[in-house]
């Protein structure tokens, strides 16, 4: 994945708070993923050591982006997501 994309994901849309993740975070959501095929964002929370809210922004994030997809069995990569990672 390039390092851009990975810094435009983990940047702020709007005038808010200062994001507690970065391209690192992003880049480990990814790898994680990956290697486990879905991960839940409690198991996020506690391999990344961000809190909740971190972490449902960080999921956001990449939601809008199209690299990862949700639901009740947690988080996947998309076909975009593969392509690019």
């Amino acid at each position: 994945m390039h390092v851009k994309t990975l810094a435009k994901i983990a940047s702020r849309y709007a005038p808010s708070r200062i994001l507690s993740f970065d391209s690192v975070h992003v880049f480990t959501v990814l790898q994680l993923i990956e290697n486990k095929g879905h991960i839940s964002r409690n198991l996020l929370c506690k391999e990344l050591s961000l809190g909740e809210g971190s972490v449902k922004t960080l999921v956001k994030h990449l939601k809008t982006h199209g690299i990862i997809e949700s639901s009740k069995a947690g988080t996947t990569t998309t076909s975009r997501g593969k392509k690019s990672f």
